[in-house]
This record gives structure tokens, sequence and C-alpha cells, in this order.
């Protein structure tokens, strides 16, 4: 049976504040002097209306000036706030009116709930005790157009989820704050017991995760907002899954998307931009599948792939990241095939420590430094990717690295195309290396590449250089047009040097 919570009457004309930060000014407009800053869930009384404006006197400090209206909401009254917590503890359909609910102690849903309100910006349950505000138990729940909030400094989750069913549908989660001591709370939504949650249309901001999935849940979550969230917008974790479909991911203080243990949700068309850390951070022994989104604007790296985990990450956008943008650490490996890779402040890919991805028919243009950089024991294959405009080589490679490169066509750059060095080994085979400002390729240290049917032409500097104490062999390379010596080398005196075929490349 339906029911409806008959509209309230505002409690003395006291407001609260339902926006992360409210400025209160000395007059009423918006270029007026800031005399002071509230937090959401701040009580303030209104004083006088004056259009969208409300003269007010801070609760606590007894401070007054003026405020948006629109940024706050009437507080209801402790009855009509015990009348919402028996309603939501009993179950079945619940309308709730506009206004702001304080909830004084955390309240368990175990019955099915339908709860619809107002609007996000309309009604509003909150709450500063501790450890969360609304806990679901094995419970079918759905909540729309309302917003449910953790106010204050205490570690809490805003929604727990203890198994059962749960849809979200424009829905604001916002304040969970994390006990860093012992790693516990911080969750706008914490999935776990094997649920299954349904978001859409809803924002999650000012938490430490947005949304935590544990276990083995599921979460499935579109067209939906993170900002502002403090180490991740979501984070799936364990053998957890989902889909991640058409949100924004942005402006989180640490990682924008993190997937971990034994993961696989399938990532796909977000804008995902502006974090402080990477953009979507894969470790533990994850496999997830990023696959359309645009990955922008990150601090570190748009994509770090670390530990054993293998995603599969195809037609991304990855751009303007201010480190690489996708760096695989550790043992880390999985596919990436036609993504965009352009404009990041390092490398496009990076390959380091025993790295070995397989890179396929990826476009990697302009990169401040490398289009792939592989370095210390990293390996792995990169087949038909077409690499241009590169600030240093195309491709370079050093340490113990052995790349398998095929196919790959490295043009345009304004150094050399490819360099590989110190001890680094592997095989080149089938390159198309053009148009560079510096040499075709070189290798020098003392690498030892086998190069194989590669057509080096319109080099700057020449073709194929050998330095120090390199080595290796070649067959069947095709050089010309280049404008210095097509094969040329500068040796240390007791070094053997290659063991290369002529093929159509000239002597040193």
């Amino acid at each position: 049976m339906d029911r409806e919570v008959a509209a309230p009457v505002p409690e003395q004309n006291v407001n609260v504040v339902n926006t992360t930060v409210l400025n209160v000014r000395a007059s009423a407009d918006s270029t007026g002097q800031i005399i002071t800053k509230l937090s959401r869930g701040d009580a303030v009384a209104v004083l006088e209306d004056q259009g969208e404006w409300l003269r007010i006197l801070e609760v606590q400090s007894g401070q007054s000036g003026w405020v948006k209206a629109s940024l706050t909401l009437p507080l209801r009254s402790e009855d009509e706030t015990r009348a919402l917590v028996a309603a939501l503890e009993a179950g079945g359909e619940v309308v709730l009116p506009a206004g702001a609910y304080r909830l004084e102690r955390p309240v368990t849903i175990s019955e099915p709930l339908t709860l619809s309100g107002a609007g996000m910006k309309a009604t509003v349950l909150f709450s500063a005790a501790a450890e969360d505000t609304l806990i679901l138990t094995q419970s079918q729940v759905s909540l729309s157009d309302l917003s449910v909030a953790h106010v204050g400094t205490l570690p809490a989750r805003t929604i727990r989820q203890d198994g059962g069913q749960l849809s979200l549908e424009r829905v604001l989660i916002a304040g969970a704050v994390r006990d860093d001591d012992l790693s516990e709370y911080g969750s706008g939504l914490w999935v776990q017991e094997q649920a299954a949650a349904t978001v859409s249309a809803s924002t999650f901001t000012g938490n430490t995760f947005g949304v935590y999935v544990s276990d083995s849940s599921r979460a499935d979550v579109t067209t939906s907002t993170f900002s502002a969230n403090r180490d991740g917008g979501l984070l799936f974790r364990d053998a957890s899954a989902g889909t991640v479909t058409r949100n924004t991911v942005e402006a989180t203080g640490a990682h924008g998307i993190h997937v971990a243990g034994q993961a696989t949700p399938s990532v796909t068309f977000n804008r995902i931009r502006r974090n402080q850390g990477r953009g979507i951070t894969v470790y533990g022994q994850a496999s997830p599948t990023l696959s359309g989104n645009t990955i922008e604007d990150n601090t570190l790296q748009g994509v770090g792939v670390q530990d054993s985990a293998t995603p599969t990450l195809e037609g991304n956008t990855i751009q303007g990241n201010r480190q690489s943008g996708v760096t695989y650490f550790d043992n880390a490996g999985g596919d990436a095939s036609g993504n965009t890779v352009q404009g990041n402040r390092t490398a496009g890919f990076r390959m380091m420590n025993y790295a070995r991805p397989t890179l396929d028919g990826n476009t990697i243009d302009r990169n401040r430094e490398n289009g792939l950089a592989y370095s210390e024991y990293a390996a792995g294959q990169a087949r038909n990717n077409t690499i241009t405009g590169s600030g240093n080589p195309g491709i370079a490679s050093w340490g113990d690295a052995q790349p398998e490169l095929t196919g790959n066509t490295v043009t345009g750059g304004k150094q050399s195309g490819v360099v590989l060095a110190e001890r680094s080994s592997g095989t080149l085979s089938g390159n198309q290396i053009s148009g560079n400002a510096l040499y075709g390729l070189i290798v020098t240290g003392n690498a030892t590449p086998e190069l194989i049917e590669n057509t080096l032409t319109g080099n700057g500097s020449g073709g194929i250089f050998y330095k120090q104490n390199a080595g290796g062999s070649g067959y069947g390379n095709f050089c010309y047009d280049n404008q210095g010596p097509n094969l040329s080398a500068d040796l240390s005196a007791d070094s053997a040097g290659p063991d290369f075929i002529q093929g159509d490349c000239s002597l040193y």
C-alpha cells in the first residue's frame, strides 16, 4: 500500500545547508564579501527572505549574513523525521516531500522499500552519526529523486548494502568519511555480500570512494557523475563485476576508477578526466574491459596497470595526461588494441619491470617523449601500431627489455624513429620507419636486436646506425632516400659488431 508522508511544516524557520561549501556574504548578491563558509548539514536560522537570497544566523557561531536560498532546505521537525524512520523500517512505498530530514542514528532497512523524494536537491536525508546513514540488509530497495548525505567528520559510509538488490535513480550520495588508520568506511555506496546494485543518473560527491564493490557483488552504473571524491570515483575489488557506462568521473583526489583483486567490470564510454592520480588504475589480478572511454588530463597516467593484472583496452582515447597515456608495471599484461593515445606528457605506452602486454593497431600520436617505451625486463608484442610525431624516439628500449616489434609504422618523430640501448634485445620485423628528424634506427650500448625486413626511408641523419658495443643480427632490410648513410657504425675498437646481411642497405 502506498504511503505518503504528510507535507511538513518547517521547524521555526531553520534551514540546512545543502551543498558541499556555502559562502555567507555581507550583502545579498554574488559579489558580496564572503564573511564565512558553511558545510553541508550546518543549520541556520532564517531572519529575512529577499527573493533568491536569505539573511541567516548561523546557529553554532552566531554569525549572520546572506546566502543563496536554493542552496539550503527547510529542516523538518523531529516528529516528522521519526515518522519517516518508521516508514523506512516498515517498508512499502513511501513518497517523501521536500525538506531536510536529520537522522540521529543509522537506519536499517530490511523490508522491501520504494522511496521517492521531490528531487535530488529538494529532499535530503542526512546524518552525522558514525558508521552508516542507511543500512540495507538482504532487501529489495529502490531510491529515487532525493539525496542521502553523511555530514561531519566521524568515519562513516553513506549507504551500506548487505546483499539484496538496490536501484538508485536520480540520487545524490555525499560525505562518506574514511577511517584511514583502520582502512574502513568512506564509501558513498558500499555494495557487499553478493549484492546487486543498479545506479543511473545519480551524483556521488565528497566521499572517499563514490561506489565501492566487494566480494562477488555486482554494480551496474550508468549516466552518473562522480566528482570531488577523495580516493576514487569507483572501486571494484575481490571477484566483483558489473558495468560502468556513460558516466563522468572527474576531479578525484587520487585515481578516478580502481579495479583490483580478480574483478572483471566492463568500463565503457565514460569520460574520465582531471583526476589527481591515474584516470584508471588496475592492479592485483584484475582483468577488466576498458572500451570507448575518453581518459584525459589526469595528473599521473591515463591508465596504470600493475601487479599481474591483464586488462583489455579497446578503442579508448587517452590524451593529455601529465605522465604517460598507459603504463604497465610489475608483471602486468593484457591486450590494447585500436586505442588513440595522443598528446601525453611522457610516453604513449610505457612498459616497465617484467610487464609484457600485447599492443595491436593503436594510433600513438604526438606524445612528448616516446610513442612506446620499454625498460628493465619488459617484453611483449607491439604490432601494427602507427606512431607519429613523438618528441623523443618513437620507440625506445633500454635496460634488459626484449620487445617483439612487428609491422609498426614510426614516422615524423622529432628525434630518431627507434632507439635500442643498454642490453636490450628482441626482434624488429616488417616495420616502416620513415621521415624522422634523425636516424631511422639507432642500436647502441650492448643492445643485440634481430632486425628483419624493415623499411627505413627519408630519415634525416641516416637509416640504421650501430654504436658502442652494439651487436645482434639483421637481414632483408630495405633502406633508401635517407639523408645520410643507409647503414653505418661507430663501434668500440674491440666490438665484433652485428651479424648484418646487406640486403638493400649499404654496408658500413
